[in-house]
Parts: structure tokens; C-alpha cells; sequence
């Protein structure tokens, strides 16, 4: 069975399907190899996200994003409801909701297992893009796995790829809004800008 047949996409993630704004100059590997590599570092960890749950499970890592006092490393993971998010910002705590046992236990387990893979480092070797203010997400929602590679300041770029189409990294369409601060708490954190949007359209969306 090939990877993209083991995920059952639900209609939230098939209605976007060539309705989501492109990038007029989308990221594209510059590396084949690197982008190879790391597609079977995410499928591997995009299967055991998609146990957790197939509604909502996503983790998420930055070496400098951004927020209000600085920019500052960040580690995020959600399932369901429960969700962990440490941005650095100040000397608050990591931030937690509901429980952080259990299935939210094992999605830290598996951003860990990302981050000693090098998965940022993969990124940036792939496509040749560096981080900044950016970060990368690996999440499942509504049965379909995606790799986001999305700003937390005024950027230009908030990609998302998807994993289920084909046998490698697909860039699918612009997401909506601030990633970063959807992804703790919105239902469905993962949205487009629809594609009859103008491009200089997009910052009202």
C-alpha cells in the first residue's frame, strides 16, 4: 500500500482541493535528495500523529519566532483539545491545556524524534529557506497529513504541503492567517485563502 492510500482525507481537507491561494513563486526543493529524505522523516511521523488522531494532531518547532518581547525558540503540540505550547515569551511557563498525558505525551515524543532527526535542517537544505521568523508544523486534521512552513511576523510565505496527494512534498496553497496562534486553539486551525482572492488581496483574509 503506498503511504498517501494509508490516509482517508475527510471533506474539509477535499473541498480546498485547487480552491486555496498559490504563492505567485512557491518554495520548490532545490535539493531532491534532502526533499526525499525528509518526506519519509514525515510521512514515518505523520502515521503515528494520524493514531493519535485523525482530527487534530500537529507539533510544531521554531529556532526564532517571533512574539512581543523578541523573538525566541518555540515548541508547540497539539491533540484534540489538549494542546503544549512554550514560546519563550518572557519567564511565563509553557502553556498548557487540558491534559498532558496520554496521547499529548506521545505528539512531544514524536517532535522530539523530529527535532533529533534534524528536520528544520532538512527543511533548509530541501529548499534552501532559512527560518528567521518562520517555523515549520507537521499536523493531521480532518485525516489528512500537511507540512507547514509558515511566518510569525509580516512574512510572505505561509505554505502548506500536503503529504496524501503523491509520493512526495505537494505544495498545496497559502494558509489563513497568524499559524502560530490558530494552531493552540481554533477548531479547525488549518485554512486557506480561497484562490479567487487577488494576491495583494491576501493580507484582508
Amino acid at each position: 500500500m503506498k503511504y498517501s492510500e494509508r490516509f482517508q482525507p475527510g471533506p474539509t481537507a477535499l473541498a480546498w482541493v485547487g480552491n486555496a491561494l498559490s504563492h505567485p513563486d512557491p518554495l520548490r526543493p532545490v535539493d531532491d535528495g534532502a526533499a526525499a529524505h525528509l518526506y519519509e522523516v514525515l510521512a514515518k511521523e505523520a502515521l503515528a500523529l494520524r493514531e493519535l488522531s485523525s482530527s487534530i494532531a500537529a507539533v510544531g518547532s521554531s529556532p526564532s519566532k517571533f512574539n512581543d518581547a523578541g523573538d525566541a525558540a518555540w515548541r508547540f503540540a497539539r491533540v484534540d483539545r489538549a494542546s503544549y505550547n512554550d514560546d519563550g515569551y518572557g519567564a511565563a511557563p509553557a502553556y498548557r491545556a487540558g491534559s498532558v498525558e496520554g496521547p499529548l505525551d506521545r505528539a512531544l515524543e514524536v517532535l522530539d524524534r523530529l527535532d533529533r532527526a534534524g528536520w528544520r535542517a532538512q527543511w533548509s537544505k530541501a529548499f534552501g529557506e532559512w527560518f528567521y521568523d518562520s517555523f515549520l508544523v507537521l499536523m493531521v486534521q480532518d485525516g489528512a497529513p500537511w507540512l507547514l512552513y509558515c511566518t510569525s511576523n509580516a512574512g510572505e510565505r505561509d505554505h502548506a504541503f500536503s503529504l496524501w496527494q503523491e509520493e512526495r512534498l505537494v505544495y498545496f496553497g497559502e494558509t489563513l492567517g497568524r499559524m502560530d496562534e490558530r494552531l493552540p486553539g481554533d477548531d479547525e486551525p488549518l485554512a486557506f485563502i480561497p484562490s479567487n482572492v487577488d494576491w495583494a488581496d491576501r493580507w484582508m483574509y
